[in-house]
């Protein structure tokens, strides 16, 4: 997962996405293939969401969201993001160690093709790893920037 030097972790035709809808709880993600990550963020996962919003100025936020925020976060990458498959809810409740192995288990996928930082947002927000993690990460993946620290917040 997240190794973009790795053909295996790599999108196979080079864009986001993934072949069959995949699920974030109860909630089915349309995982529709595209060639732009800022579209298919925009409108595989947060348009499809606001759209089933019914507050009407809750739904304005989200159109603001939309056309202006995630525009600028998510566009004029360096270095571009490469398609990886990624868990697409990675969060401390979601992690665990096989006690016969210790091996790491994954539950409760979503997976997908995307940008990987999507997976650091969701872990900082749940908590459970320590800035020396993110630092160890850093380490093996580079930051896309400019941005980065905004869009890690955002996600």
């Amino acid at each position: 997962m997240h190794d973009p030097t790795n053909p295996a972790s790599q999108a196979p035709n080079g864009m986001y996405g993934f072949d069959v809808p995949t699920h974030c709880g109860e909630t089915e993600q349309d995982n529709t293939w595209e060639k732009d990550w800022m579209v298919f963020f925009r409108d595989r996962r947060i348009k499809s969401l606001v759209d089933r919003i019914g507050d009407e100025d809750i739904k304005q936020l989200g159109k603001t969201l939309c056309d202006e925020v995630i525009p600028f976060l998510l566009t004029d990458f360096h270095p571009a993001p490469v398609p990886v498959i990624i868990h697409g809810d990675l969060w401390s409740g979601n992690i665990s160690v096989n006690r016969q192995t210790g091996e790491p288990v994954l539950f409760d996928p979503s997976s997908y093709y995307g940008h990987s930082e999507v997976e650091l947002g969701i872990m900082k927000m749940f908590g459970g790893r320590t800035n020396a993690f993110f630092e160890e990460y850093h380490k093996h993946r580079h930051r896309s920037e400019p941005h980065h620290e905004e869009r890690i917040r955002y996600f």
